[in-house]
């Protein structure tokens, strides 16, 4: 392998097992040794928690989903004659036919404002 050996990364409990290690082997040493590792063993000692910190699983993130607001009984429409069916009628039957219709298209149209209202 060219470019010399690669760092096994480490995970953050061997860290922590070091850092243990480290801590241990300060205690040992002499007093006035001791005031010399003080900064290291502080750059140590924080790297170690910040370490250890990754280690926490990340936080849940909630996504929220549109769901429609429609109910499951959306009116039906009504049925409405064909022109070929109307043309077939006298005028009298027209006349009533297209008044019935329109009633009926009054009524689906009164019902889909009502659920159209509901989703506001």
């Amino acid at each position: 392998m060219t470019g010399g050996a690669r760092r096994r990364l480490r995970s953050p409990f061997d860290l922590l097992d070091m850092g243990l290690n480290r801590i241990l082997r300060w205690a040992r040493t002499t007093p006035s040794r001791r005031a010399t590792s003080t900064t290291k063993f502080c750059a140590h000692g924080l790297f170690l928690v910040l370490t250890v910190g990754c280690a926490t699983p990340p936080p849940t993130v909630e996504i929220p989903i549109a769901i429609s607001c429609l109910p499951q009984a959306v009116p039906a429409r009504p049925a409405v004659s064909s022109n070929a069916d109307l043309k077939a009628l006298d005028d009298e039957g027209l006349v009533l036919t297209i008044a019935a219709e329109r009633l009926s298209l009054i009524g689906y149209s009164a019902q889909a404002e009502a659920v159209i209202q509901a989703c506001k």
